[in-house]
């Protein structure tokens, strides 16, 4: 079978019914869960009461939680099947409309060998063909990008959908802890040696502290500190240009708000090369759904305070993961952010997901959501454009707004010195310790929501469990004190 001939009998409808009834699946355990969240409240106090019944109600919600983490991962699933069956669907199309104008202009399109032919009856020769031969040349060249566009769509449409649940690592299992891939089999290449060279930095086991938690092809995670027990798991997820060459530095930057308590991953995922590059909504639909999908891993640990900090483009990855199924995180940062990007007009369109997999209250989003850009930074002016969404630093926007203003006037840079204003856009954020500072005071008294949660007031960035600003990253924590 040539490939003209397998990609016309594609049935990508057939995507749309499989996903209908994964979405089924996905209500059935998010019901189960209301039921079981709910079987305590016919239990009398006067029946059962005491240390059992409170091992009962927490291990009620445990399970309940559970229901709703792959609920919601169905419902993942279900999304993609469902963008799978547009992408094939057009790819498909556009093959069977350069197929119908080559044999409108009177070539033959042989479906079983994949050629496209000249009608023999009309020439014998590519010299008595004159004007045709260019247009058999059109045709091919045509009917060749759609069957590469088509192929191409397939593939990563199987890849997507294969992602939803490498080595069963996000349907959750009882008693097994937040999985690790300990090769790099399946990275690309820069990735995997990256890998490797932090491996042979740092160590890669449990234990370490430096940790590899997930190297899926397209995105990876490294953890400083362990995120199965520490009290507050802050995810850090980079802008544009995030190569597997810059894995290191992203490591340094988790090392810089790592402290007592605290556990940081470097999330890097498959990012644009720029900010005109990420105008696209390729990027962030793929990388906010990964992101779905790791923060719901970490929501596994009863304990933590989860908080995901998105910078420049990854801000808006950030920021697009609350949409749909939501994100598991009971603080989000947005810095530097070009725009909150489609379909977020106000924090209120934001989903943050407790631990238990039901939402903070929206009205709650207007502290939850912490935004902050540089005034020295060009982003700022990217942000009043459309082409990203919404501004999150804007006042409708609804964010806590962070000001660091009087932390950059110091730095005397003059408006029109453009190299300064671009280096801004990196100086002003996680690499100075008066913003990491300002970042901890910001975000201290936002509590987390796990049941074993320690995380209450004063639970910031890089203290665990305390409001001290000595206590944390942004006293002495940097990269170059370890």
């Amino acid at each position: 079978m040539s490939d003209i001939e397998m990609i016309l009998a594609w049935n990508p409808a057939s995507f749309a019914v499989a996903a209908k009834s994964w979405r089924g699946v996905g209500k059935r355990l998010a019901d189960a869960a209301e039921r079981i969240g709910d079987c305590f409240g016919g239990v009398p106090i006067t029946e059962l009461d005491g240390p059992i019944r409170q091992e009962g109600i927490v291990a009620v919600a445990e399970r309940a939680a559970r229901l709703r983490r792959d609920a919601a991962a169905l419902g993942r699933f279900a999304d993609e099947l469902d963008r799978a069956n547009g992408a094939l669907s057009l790819a498909r199309g556009k093959l069977a409309l350069a197929i119908a104008a080559a044999e409108t202009d009177d070539f033959i399109v042989d479906r079983a060998s994949g050629l496209v032919l000249s009608n023999g009856a009309r020439a014998k020769s590519i010299a008595d063909l004159g004007g045709t031969a260019k247009s058999l040349g059109y045709h091919r060249r045509q009917i060749a990008v759609r069957v590469e566009q088509a192929l191409e769509a397939d593939e990563r449409s199987a890849n997507q959908m294969r992602d939803q649940f490498p080595a069963g690592g996000h349907l959750s299992t009882p008693g097994t802890p937040l999985g690790r891939v300990e090769g790099v089999a399946g990275l690309p290449e820069l990735q995997a040696d990256e890998v490797e060279r932090v491996r042979g930095l740092w160590g890669y086991e449990a234990g370490q502290e430096v940790e590899v938690l997930d190297t899926d092809p397209g995105t990876t995670a490294v953890a400083v500190g362990d995120p199965r027990t520490a009290e507050h798991v802050i995810t850090i997820v980079p802008g544009t240009t995030s190569t597997a060459e810059e894995l290191a530095h992203h490591i340094e930057r988790a090392r810089w708000l790592h402290g007592p308590d605290v556990a940081v991953v470097a999330w890097t995922y498959d990012a644009p090369p720029g900010v005109v590059s990420a105008a696209g909504a390729g990027y962030h639909e793929r990388a906010a759904t990964s992101l779905q999908m790791f923060q719901a891993q970490l929501a596994e640990n009863p304990n933590a305070k989860l908080s995901v900090m998105g910078h420049s483009y990854g801000a808006t990855v950030v920021a697009q993961a609350t949409r749909g199924h939501g994100l598991h995180a009971d603080a989000v940062v947005l810095a530097a952010s070009p725009g909150a990007g489609p379909g977020l007009k106000t924090v209120r369109d934001m989903r943050l997901n407790q631990r238990d997999g039901t939402p903070h209250h929206r009205s709650e989003n207007s502290r939850r959501v912490v935004a902050v850009t540089s005034p020295d930074d060009l982003i700022k002016h990217v942000g009043a454009s459309p082409v990203h969404g919404a501004d999150v630093t804007s006042r409708w926007f609804g964010a806590n707004r962070m000001d660091i203003s009087n932390l950059v006037k110091p730095k005397n840079r003059h408006r029109l010195d453009v190299p300064a204003r671009t280096k801004a856009h990196t100086e002003d954020y996680f690499p100075d310790p008066d913003f990491r500072d300002r970042l901890e005071e910001t975000t201290a008294t936002i509590p987390g929501s796990g049941p074993g949660s320690g995380a209450g007031p004063g639970a910031g960035p890089g203290t665990g469990s305390g409001g001290d600003a000595g206590a944390g990253a942004g006293a002495g924590a940097g990269a170059g004190t370890r």
